[in-house]
């Protein structure tokens, strides 16, 4: 799992890391999330993109603030 943190221009720190899933599911994964996927998390919010863009781990804080801003929030499930 590779991890990167960079700063968007309102000035927000975020981190993004890859998930890579593991049969852990009865060995099933939705056919959306084989691949794996990026978090980007802030304190305020967390997005999931998948799939995973290649070469994401070397792309410049520019391109990982467009990416954020196309990936889809996640919301907290209710216990």
């Amino acid at each position: 799992m590779a991890l990167r943190t960079f700063t968007d221009m309102a000035g927000v720190e975020w981190q993004v890391w890859d998930v890579q899933p593991e049969a852990t599911y009865g060995g099933m994964t939705r056919s959306d999330l084989e691949g794996g996927w990026l978090v980007f998390q802030s304190q305020m919010e967390k997005r999931r993109l998948c799939p995973i863009p290649p070469e994401w781990e070397s792309c410049p804080p520019e391109r990982l603030y467009l990416l954020s801003r196309v990936a889809p929030s996640v919301h907290s499930r209710a216990a």
